[in-house]
């Protein structure tokens, strides 16, 4: 099994560990709402480039939803270009799963002595780690290909930390992020025979649109990145309400894309796109339906339902290992970067 299989495979484990640390000890997350408290920050500032960053999409929901204000801007655009966004009133909290990033560093730089900055790291070992007010971690061990368990990682210590600023360890919601651990461990159950379903259903297509709303926001952008890491192919993660807004004039026979449709307040309008992509020749993969949606040019992938916070720890598997299945294809070593670097050192 190669190392990029092997990470996508261990998710549940690490996932069921990582949980496990922090339900154990609450000491954890303690001293950031003791920093909420004692600062009287007024906003939240979620940061980080690539994977890191799309996996603060369900936190910052979350953290908004629940009474606590919280944007998100990438790392690179608050650097050059949202700097007076940071003050003594905004609590900055920065994900990087290396702590090393290019942007990550040189933001400190802007960051320290102006406000306290809360880090996401996978260990202590690190230049953010070191250089922040307060660190935690994800505890997801070595990686080295694409973000896989380091993304839901951070998707998961990210809820955990909204969950505890708003309303503490919740046992109905902990319970939530367990149920979904277990599903992603009944999905990679008989997950070649899915995936290769999928695949099929694609053919031979050399670029795919995946949308989604809301928290599935993590997984269309993240799902885009990963298909771009690891098997080289062509792109684009995208709102789905955005698509509507002029981009469905790309829809043609040649068209592929995967839509998100878990259960949330908008699965009904995420299936509607999907419909509607299908009529104009599109081929689409829904991931999360229950074959309401049946026609030659859809595909269902059904998923078990869960609430639509956790739905990106499951419904990002499907993406990660049909990018390692279409990475084998094509003769490719998946996950192997070529070009780019696993840790990004310079702008």
């Amino acid at each position: 099994m190669d190392y990029f299989l092997e990470e996508i495979l261990s998710q549940p484990r690490v996932l069921r560990a990582t949980l496990d640390h922090y339900l154990e000890d609450e000491s954890l997350l303690r001293p950031v709402a003791k920093a909420m408290e004692q600062g009287k920050y007024q906003l939240l500032l979620l940061t980080g480039m690539g994977s890191s960053y799309f996996a603060l999409y369900p936190a910052c929901i979350y953290l908004n939803e629940h009474g606590l204000s919280a944007i998100m801007v990438e790392a690179s655009e608050l650097l050059h270009y949202y700097k007076d966004l940071i003050s003594d009133r905004v609590l900055a909290v920065i994900a990087s799963q290396s702590g090393e990033t290019a942007e990550v560093k040189k933001l400190l730089g802007e960051v320290r002595g102006r406000t306290s900055v809360v880090s996401l790291t996978n260990d202590a070992d690190n230049y953010l780690a070191r250089n922040s007010d307060l660190s935690l971690f994800l505890y997801a061990g070595q990686e080295s290909g694409p973000a896989s368990k380091t993304h839901t990682v951070t998707v998961t210590v990210s809820l955990l930390l909204a969950m505890y600023l708003t309303s503490g360890m919740d046992a109905q919601r902990l319970e939530g992020l367990y149920a979904a651990v277990e599903a992603m461990e009944s999905f990679l159950t008989r997950w070649r025979e899915k995936i290769d379903v999928v695949f099929h259903f694609l053919g031979k297509v050399d670029y795919l649109s995946l949308f989604g709303r809301g928290p599935s926001l993590a997984s269309a952008m993240g799902g885009a990145l990963i298909l771009k890491e690891a098997a080289k192919m062509r792109a684009e993660g995208m709102s789905a309400g955005q698509f509507r807004h002029g981009p469905l004039e790309v829809v043609s026979p040649d068209f592929a894309a995967i839509v998100f449709a878990m259960q949330g307040r908008t699965r009904d309008i995420n299936l509607r796109l999907a419909h509607d992509i299908a009529q104009f020749g599109g081929k689409v993969v829904i991931i999360g339906s229950d074959e309401e949606l049946q026609r030659e040019r859809i595909f269902n992938l059904t998923l078990p339902p869960l609430d639509e916070f956790y739905s990106p720890l499951l419904e990002i598997l499907p993406i990660q290992l049909l990018s390692w299945r279409i990475a084998r294809e094509k003769g490719l070593q998946p996950g192997k970067f070529d070009k780019a670097k696993k840790v990004t050192l310079y702008e």
